[in-house]
Order: structure tokens, then sequence, then C-alpha cells
């Protein structure tokens, strides 16, 4: 007599948690070469968009990459250029506002005096003060000139991804053709879904970013170009990333000019993301990212601590890889749907075949 042996569900779901965490340990250990990779590959998903359009413009195929690879050297340059810049011109002007940087340090330990909070005991915390909070920003942005150092890997890699792009409507097509294999499918969805983000991210976030560095240029905060390419960067970041990029040069405008215009920093800030965030590009895409701001903001402690800089820009698409691999089965999906907002009710059957036709031939289109 046979008998069948079932596995538990809670045995799966960790022997699942387990090799999720084997894998970002490997990250970990491979954290000297795999960023710059991973920086390839987002600048190939970025602009390939851009290849295509100078292929219908009526550019051969190898010249349309080759021209889409130097806009990408162009791009790379032109950011490390004015991060480096940026952040030397802002150390010089630091010692400047020692001064006020003192007045408000002692403005804020006595409000919190009169709070009843310890402020000597929060004065060895850099979060604590304004100055430490300015250089953790620009450290951060060192970082990222740090991640694309390795020019050779990033040029080299950029080449292969785009070259993969041109081939990769094929390969869906032909894995489309009949009847698709269950794994494929998840792997367009995922795969789709991630190139919108990013892609849609970048378009949007740099408008913010561009917008961002004028209002500070005419407010005359130091070191505009530099905080509105980390806004840039932080716009990958859902919710929590607007909060951290805002922070920096409101900072800089109490330091030179008051609590005025720090307030009108602030304020404007707020009116620029909600315009970017809730009037274009909602006109670009339908939906958000079902992710948690407790999920997002783990996450951008953990691949932070992976991948450094570029891995806490690419914190929410790796925890939206991590979502889709729970939701595949139906032993983890529940905690696929515990990442989420919970904003839907939970469901724990597959998507029905005719609506994953729908997603795949929107993803291949």
């Amino acid at each position: 007599m046979n008998t069948k042996t079932t596995v538990s569900p809670l045995v799966i779901s960790t022997i699942t948690l387990a090799a999720i965490f084997v894998v970002i340990l490997g990250m970990k250990a491979t954290s000297d070469i795999l960023p710059p990779m991973l920086l390839a590959f987002v600048l190939a998903i970025c602009t390939t968009p851009f290849m295509n359009w100078f292929k219908k413009m009526g550019l051969s195929s190898g010249l349309a990459l080759v021209v889409t690879l130097v806009l990408d050297i162009i791009l790379v340059v032109g950011i490390v250029f004015l991060i480096i810049k940026s952040v030397d011109n802002l150390v010089a002007s630091l010692p400047e506002y020692e001064e006020r940087f003192t007045e408000i340090e002692e403005s804020v330990n006595g409000v919190l005096d009169n709070m009843g909070i310890d402020a000597e005991a929060l004065a060895s915390d850099a979060a604590a003060d304004p100055k430490g909070l300015i250089q953790v920003a620009a450290g951060f942005a060192s970082g990222l000139v740090a991640g694309l150092s390795n020019w050779g890997l990033i040029v080299v890699m950029g080449v292969i991804f785009l070259v993969e792009a041109t081939s990769m409507p094929r390969k869906m097509e032909n894995l489309l053709h009949g009847e698709p294999d269950p794994t494929a499918t998840e792997f367009i969805n995922l795969t789709g879904g991630l190139r919108q983000y990013m892609v849609i991210n970048a378009g949007v976030g740099a408008m913010a970013a561009v917008l961002n560095t004028i209002l500070l240029a005419i407010v005359g905060v130091e070191g505009a170009v530099l905080w509105g390419v980390l806004s840039f960067f932080l716009s990958f970041v859902p919710s929590i990333g607007f909060l951290i990029s805002v922070i920096p040069p409101a900072i800089m405008a109490l330091v030179q000019f008051g609590w005025e215009t720090a307030l009108i920093v602030v304020a404007l800030y707020i009116i620029i993301n909600f315009l970017v965030d809730n009037v274009i590009k909602p006109k670009f895409i339908q939906e958000g990212v079902n992710i948690s701001v407790a999920v997002t903001f783990v996450s951008l402690i953990v691949w932070g601590w992976v991948l450094g800089p570029i891995g806490a820009i690419l914190a929410v698409p790796m925890s939206i890889i991590i979502q889709a691999v729970l939701g595949s089965r139906e032993e983890t999906r529940w905690m696929a749907y515990m990442m989420g907002s919970g904003e839907e009710p939970y469901d724990p059957e597959a998507v029905s075949d005719q609506d994953e036709q729908e997603e795949l031939a929107q993803t291949v289109a």
C-alpha cells in the first residue's frame, strides 16, 4: 500500500525564507562586484525605450545600441561629476555655517530640556545634530559615486544587457506560444512589472528632481544640485523616500535663512511631490507598488547593508521580487500578502487564466 507524505505548509514557508536568507547573504558576500552590475542592469532597463525609439526613427539596431550606450555613459559621468562637485562645495561651505549649527543645536536642546528630555544623551547621536544629518546625506551621495566608480564593468555589462534587451521581446513571444508554462508566465509578469516600475519612476523622479533643483537654486540653498540628485534616487523609495529627501535641503535653508525659508522649502517640496505622485504618475501607471511602509523601511536597511547606497535605491524592486517569489506558492502566499498594504482582501487562490493572459498580452506589448 502506497503512502503519500505531505510536507507541512509551515515547513515549506520556513525553507523558502531560509533560501531567501541564503541568497541575501550570498549577495552580501559579492557586494564588491554586484552593485555595478545591478546599476548597469537598471540603466539598461531605463534606457531601452530610447534604443527602441531610435530604431523606430530609422537607425539600425547596432547604431541605436551605440547611441544609447553613449547616452548611458554621458548620464553616469554627468551624475558623478555633479555629485562630486556638489559634495566638495558643500563640505567647503559647512565651516561658514558652524555658528548657525551651534545656535540651532542649543535651541533644540533648550526645547528638549523644557519637554523633560535629556538633551545630552541625544547629543552624541549624529541623527540629532543638524550638521550630522547634512554630512550623512553627503556621505550617501558619495557612496553612490563609489558605486559608479567601476566604469569598465558598468560599460561592459551595460552593453550585454542592452544587447539582451533587443532579443527579449522575441523570447517572450516564444514563451507565450501555445500553452504558456506557469513559471514563464510568472517570470514575464514580474519582469514586465519591474520594467514599468523602474522606467516610470525614473521619468517622473527626474521631473521632480529638476523642479526641486530649480526651486532650491531660486531660493539660494547651498548644494541645490546635490539635493536634487538625491531626491531623484530617493524617488524610487515610496512614501519615506520623499521624507528623507526633504530633510537635508530644509536644514540647509534653516541654517542659511531661518525658519520661514525652511518652511517654504518644505511646503514647495510637498506640492511638487504631490503633483508628481498624484497627478502626473497616474497618467502612466494605474496601480502603485503593493508594499507596506514598514516593509519598505526594513528593505532600505537590509539592502543598504547588503549593497550600500545602490542597495537602498533598489530596495523596493528587491522587495517586489521577494514578494513575487512568496506569492508563487500557495503555502507562502500569505507572507506575500503580509508584505503588502493590506488594502485588498486576501485571496489564496491564483489568478485566473483569463486575467493571466490579459496581463501577459499587456506585458509583451
